[in-house]
């Protein structure tokens, strides 16, 4: 596309396509990372990425399980909203000026609630089962190799 390309009407259309964005979008974040690392271990872009995906993307009803699961300790290190204790770090880093802390309280409570943390502890608990069982059973297939 060429500069000065687009026609008045076609303007008109991002621009109101732009406003509808930032409408949904929750957080403001551009997932700069500039906030980082936080000393707590919480992975906030990620964090306001998965918020935000939940109000861009109401459709998907798995959304709302990404953040336990990929940030509530399942899979990898916790790395949640709720780790944050307030240090403020973060705040002077923003280039977008957002309330980090304040937000994070915000997307853990909307995202972790409390019935969902026995369903994430039984999940890591199988996953943690199923690596077992597959590292005993690579074992088992080794020494009847040998044998």
């Amino acid at each position: 596309a060429h500069p000065d390309s687009l026609t008045e009407s076609e303007l008109e259309l991002v621009g109101r396509v732009r406003d509808v964005y930032h409408e949904l979008k929750q957080t403001g974040c551009t997932g700069c990372c500039y906030c980082m690392p936080c000393p707590e271990g919480v992975d906030i872009p990620r964090c306001f990425e998965l918020y935000d995906d939940v109000h861009l993307f109401p459709e998907n009803k798995w959304a709302p399980f990404r953040y336990p699961l990929q940030l509530g300790g399942m899979m990898a290190d916790p790395s949640h909203a709720g780790l944050c204790t307030e240090c403020k770090k973060c705040l002077k880093k923003c280039p977008q000026s957002i309330q980090i802390p304040d937000m994070l309280t915000e997307v853990h409570k909307k995202m972790y609630p409390g019935w969902m943390r026995p369903v994430a502890w039984f999940a890591k608990q199988m996953l943690a089962f199923g690596r077992w069982s597959n590292q005993r059973q690579a074992r088992r297939g080794m020494t009847s190799d040998r044998g």
